[in-house]
C-alpha cells in the first residue's frame, strides 16, 4: 500500500514502465526526464517553486519533477495577466521559475527579479533513480490561487 503520491508514482512508473504516456514518451523516459528536473532543483534554497507553460509533457514533467524534488509547485498559466502573475509570484514568495518551451518569450518579458530554469536547458540522465530521492516531506503539494471576489487571487495550499 502506498503511503504518499511519490511512492504512489515511483509504483506506476515501475508498473507501466513500457506503457506510452504521451505519444512516443515511455513512463519509464518520462519517470527519466522528471527525476532529471528533481535533481536539478531539489537543492534550491526555496520550497516553493513555479512552473509556467501550457498541457505539454515539459509541464507535466515539471510538476512531478518539482514533487520530487519535495518542493511546493505554483502553477501558472500563459493565459494568465502579467499583472496576476506578478503577483502570484510575491505572494507565494517565488524565487526561482521553471519554464516550458512555450513560456520562454513570455518569461523574458515580465522583467522578474527570479532566477529562471529553461526545462529544455536542464541535462536528462538516468544517474539517480526516484528512490533514492528523499521521499520524506511535511511540505504543501502545491498553491492554488483562486480568482478571488476582491480582484485580488487569494493562495490555498494544498
Amino acid at each position: 500500500m502506498q503511503k504518499n503520491l511519490k511512492e504512489f508514482l515511483q509504483n506506476s512508473f515501475k508498473e507501466f514502465q513500457n506503457n506510452y504516456i504521451f505519444e512516443n514518451i515511455t513512463y519509464d523516459r518520462f519517470r527519466i526526464i522528471a527525476q532529471s528536473i528533481a535533481l536539478a532543483i531539489k537543492d534550491t534554497n526555496t520550497q516553493n517553486i513555479a512552473i509556467i507553460g501550457e498541457k505539454s509533457l515539459q509541464l507535466y514533467a515539471g510538476i512531478v519533477g518539482i514533487v520530487f524534488a519535495n518542493k511546493t509547485f505554483v502553477p501558472i498559466s500563459l493565459s494568465f495577466p502579467k499583472e496576476r502573475v506578478k503577483y502570484i509570484l510575491e505572494t507565494a514568495d517565488i524565487k526561482e521559475v521553471l519554464v516550458c518551451d512555450e513560456a520562454v518569450d513570455i518569461i523574458k518579458n515580465y522583467d522578474l527579479n527570479i532566477k529562471s530554469i529553461f526545462i529544455k536547458d536542464i541535462s536528462i540522465t538516468n544517474k539517480q533513480t526516484i528512490e533514492n530521492l528523499n521521499t520524506k516531506s511535511n511540505n504543501y503539494l502545491y498553491i492554488l490561487f483562486t480568482s478571488g471576489t476582491t480582484a485580488k487571487p487569494k493562495a490555498i495550499p494544498i
